[in-house]
């Protein structure tokens, strides 16, 4: 990892003052994000993707730093909670790596669900990884695994994971994968519970946003959702 990656690693935060408190659930839904391909079409039209929903900031990346798309489907259709918009890996598809998203935030987080579908064709298996600190570094909290199988949107499977009880996580790792591609599912309404820092430790979140600005590629994009 870079000496930037390494500087953001440096502004893990402290939890320190009064205990932290959990924030309401917020999810993000893509659907405010500028949408760069579609069925059949996969350009890569993203290489980093930063969402905001109320308090939170998420950072979207690949492990390999290789492009990704925000899809828009209207037919065959996404399920009706999806909207018509998703995270779509579906660039460079055959080209057999192991890649992944990371989703980074800029609050720690307790709990995470994510939505995953596919149209078919392929038998594939949802899986998410958490992190202690930003882009899948530190300490392995935890895992979650679900077999999808050779079903089709609209319909879709959910992978949650709930931390263990004193513990938090800053990222996760997370692909729906076959046999045959690393990474092959589109992936929406990734919800998420965060720890809301005390003073004087919110001041550390901060600088970790500023750092994760810092990495945005010239393709990169913004998106600020409402809570």
């Amino acid at each position: 990892m870079t000496r930037l990656a390494a500087l953001c690693m440096g502004m893990a935060i402290v939890l320190t003052g009064s205990p932290p408190a959990r924030a309401d659930l917020v999810v993000f839904d893509f659907e405010e994000c500028a949408a760069t391909s579609e069925r059949f079409v996969h350009p890569g039209g993203h290489e980093f993707l930063e969402c905001s929903v109320g308090m939170i900031t998420m950072f979207v990346t690949r492990n390999d730093w290789a492009p990704f798309d925000v899809i828009e489907v209207t037919q065959p259709a996404f399920a009706p909670q999806w909207g018509t918009r998703a995270l779509d890996p579906w660039f460079g598809w055959e080209t057999p790596t192991d890649n992944w998203f990371i989703a980074s935030f800029s609050l720690p987080l307790t709990y995470v669900r994510l939505q995953f579908t596919d149209f078919g064709q392929d038998s594939d298996t949802a899986c998410l990884m958490a992190y202690s600190s930003l882009f899948g570094l530190g300490d392995f909290i935890g895992d979650a695994t679900a077999p999808w199988g050779t079903a089709s949107s609209p319909g879709f499977v959910t992978l949650e994971y709930n931390a263990p009880a004193d513990e938090s996580f800053m990222s996760v790792m997370f692909r729906g994968y076959s046999t045959v591609l690393s990474n092959s599912m589109y992936v929406d309404n990734i919800a998420v519970e965060s720890i809301i820092i005390p003073e004087p430790a919110s001041a550390s979140v901060l600088g970790v946003g500023l750092c994760l600005l810092a990495v945005r590629r010239r393709k990169s994009h913004r998106c600020i959702l409402q809570s």
